[in-house]
């Protein structure tokens, strides 16, 4: 199962910035720009929860808003 998230103020270069931050906290997310085929690529996120323990999900949010506070 996976939810997608668009980044509508934000750009593709911050989605890779973000992405990045997010695996060092061991955080992943599939990056939404790679999925579109053509003309102006949409950053988002594209995370996966049907194989995570939701006990988890809660501490890998609060790891991906401090990359989202951190990513510039």
């Amino acid at each position: 199962m996976h939810l997608a998230a668009t980044l509508r103020s934000r750009s593709v270069r911050f989605e890779a910035e973000l992405a990045r931050r997010a695996l060092a906290s061991e955080v992943g997310f599939d990056r939404l720009s790679v999925y579109y085929a053509g003309g102006r690529k949409r950053a988002g996120l594209v995370l996966g929860y049907g194989a995570i323990a939701t006990a988890e999900i809660d501490e890998g949010l609060r790891r991906l808003r401090q990359c989202f506070a951190i990513a510039r």
